[in-house]
């Protein structure tokens, strides 16, 4: 966030009616500072420049050069030196996260510019846009909305409605409308941005970069994720090249583009960005700043889709923790973390705390964003699901029947969130034996797996699951032939999505191999357990329960087949926590 316009040219004449000052850097870099009353011009002039190096040095100077702006705008006129200092340190707060600790002083400066300034005076906007971003952070979507209206108005007088700074007012006008859950002025404000800074700093600037951004990630939470993906990768790419890939900015992107991945059940592309973005943040902004939080958020959320549970837990409670710190425990932000909390419990059978914990996200997500916002509706469908679990159906109907309803409203009959709320709704009617084999309910999950495939292709974990529960359902009917090829169907796509070697590989294998067991062929079953209990070895470890179980289903397997030799073998593994097989015992 930035307190007062800065603007880079390459060559650039003394403006009419402003003062010029010069100052050399110890790497021979020139620095011109043209300044008035209403506002302070940054040039930096090199003996062979280039845009990006141009761009890439004037993001530097910004801060190696604050004390020079400072001494040069002490002798503006009365009231903007006050203004600017205060706008520096919101700035400067902000950048750090510390935004409760910002309010008050953005207030303040916001104050002494409208007093001494005026209200149509560029540094009064830099102090409306400073405000409203603060209350944005911090949930307060009506209070940030008038002030960004307020800004937009001045900034549109002043500089005028093609600048740079008014596309920064309708990015992060954007931004607020995304998280409010009104996409479509959203859309319209960040598109509005890109146009200005495309045709004003070209299609290579870092604020042209951040404005791709905003709408990438309006289109995401649209569910438009062939557009989004395209936006988000052009980002990356811009701050890559003129930021570096050790920059905050470059962070965000990786987390946006990671957290795309997650979205669609891409584990194996998600988690490599995430966790990239994870280690820029720590290293630059810290492990308590509110971006740093979201990372660790989508991180853990990508590890819990592909089985590893231990490490989304560490992530999430880390991020809950940090959250209710800064952010407050009534912020959406946390509230999203409380839910995470509470589906990661429901998924262990801990349904007690699980149903607690998601009352009380769903609670926050009603009072602040509404009961329609996307947030509130994917609380709403993970207690949902808790209740189906529970086997209280009653509990459970009226709440997925809802979240089915505002999916198909809110993206279409044909989408893959929909698609993942009609396929609870199908576990929720096989609940009921009298629907068990139903052609209604055959064809239901059809339409889940067509979905999915075709929206999201076979490298999602939600085309493995839409997969796998097909299969479930033939099961029941007793039709295993048509169920084995999508069972094994579902194992590829799993390996696709996931990885190889990703605990969730090893739930599919698991699945596989007990239905060869209950078929009896024990001959098929064995080397899917055995592959199944390698993973889970390597990634959770022996004390896991799906590794003892694993290893429990296999010992079974390996009595019932006399193969004493295995059986000797993997009592040593167990026992002593090493892959390597020892010598065969006596048989007993």
């Amino acid at each position: 966030m930035r307190s007062f316009p800065v603007k880079s040219f390459e060559r650039m004449a003394t403006p009419k009616g402003t003062r010029a000052q010069r100052f050399l850097l110890k790497s021979g870099d020139a620095v011109h500072i043209f300044s008035n009353p209403q506002a302070i011009t940054l040039q930096l002039r090199r003996e062979v420049g280039t845009e990006v190096a141009l761009a890439v040095i004037s993001f530097k100077a910004w801060a190696v050069l604050s004390g020079l702006l400072f001494v040069s705008t002490c002798r503006l006129q009365g009231g903007t030196n006050d203004v600017l200092v205060l706008n520096q340190r919101v700035g400067a707060l902000y950048e750090q996260g510390r935004y409760k600790e910002a309010l008050p002083v953005a207030s303040n400066a916001l104050e002494v510019s409208q007093a001494s300034l005026g209200s149509e005076n560029t540094n009064t906007a830099a102090a409306l846009q400073n405000l409203a971003d603060l209350h944005r952070q911090l949930a307060h979507y009506k209070q940030a909305e008038d002030l960004y209206r307020q800004c937009l108005k001045v900034r549109e007088k002043v500089p005028g409605p093609e600048d740079p700074q008014t596309a920064q007012t309708l990015r992060n006008l954007g931004e607020l409308y995304r998280k409010t859950g009104d996409y479509a002025k959203g859309e319209a404000a960040a598109r509005k941005a890109i146009i200005i800074d495309e045709k004003i700093l070209g299609p290579e600037h870092v604020d042209t970069a951040s404005s791709l951004d905003r709408l990438g990630m309006l289109c995401l939470d649209e569910g438009i994720y062939d557009q989004s993906e395209s936006l988000l990768q052009r980002s990356l790419n811009t701050r890559e090249r003129v930021l570096g890939t050790n920059d905050a900015a470059t962070a965000r992107s990786l987390e946006h583009l990671g957290e795309l991945h997650r979205v669609k059940g891409e584990y194996r592309r998600a988690e490599p960005l995430l966790e990239q973005a994870l280690a820029i943040d720590e290293r630059v902004l810290g492990r308590e700043h509110p971006d740093t939080a979201e990372t660790m958020v989508c991180l853990g959320a990508a590890l819990h889709g592909s089985g590893y549970r231990a490490k989304a837990a560490q992530l999430n409670q880390g991020a809950l923790q940090l959250r209710q710190k800064v952010l407050g425990s009534e912020h959406p932000d946390t509230a999203v973390s409380i839910n995470n909390e509470g589906a990661r419990l429901s998924g262990m059978d801990e349904y007690g705390r699980a149903e607690e914990l998601l009352q009380q996200a769903l609670a926050i997500q009603e009072r602040v964003l509404g009961p329609s916002h996307r947030s509130t509706i994917i609380t709403e469908e993970n207690l949902g699901v808790t209740y189906l679990r529970m086997g209280d159906v009653v509990k459970a109907r009226p709440l997925i029947e809802e979240v089915v309803e505002f999916r198909q409203k809110a993206f279409g009959a044909n989408h893959p969130s929909t698609a993942e709320a009609l396929l609870f709704l199908a576990n929720l009617e096989m609940r009921d034996r009298a629907n068990r084999g139903s052609p209604r309910l055959e064809e239901l999950y059809q339409r889940v797996l067509r979905i999915n495939e075709q929206t999201l292709g076979r490298k999602s974990m939600y085309t493995a699951n839409s997969l796998g529960y097909l299969a479930a359902f033939y099961r029941a009917k007793g039709d295993n032939a048509t169920a084995e090829p999508l069972m094994q169907q579902a194992v590829e796509v799993t390996e696709a999505a996931a990885g190889p070697d990703s605990p969730v590989a090893a739930t599919k294998l698991t699945s596989l191999a007990i239905f060869y067991r209950f078929t009896d062929r024990p001959e098929k079953a064995i080397p899917l357990f055995e592959r199944a209990l390698k993973i889970r070895e390597t990634s959770l470890g022996w004390q896991d329960r799906e590794t003892k179980t694993t290893s429990e289903d296999l010992e079974k397997l390996y009595i019932r087949t006399g193969d004493w030799a295995k059986l000797d073998a993997l009592h040593h593994q167990a026992t002593n926590g090493s892959t390597t097989a020892a010598s065969p015992a006596v048989r007993p």
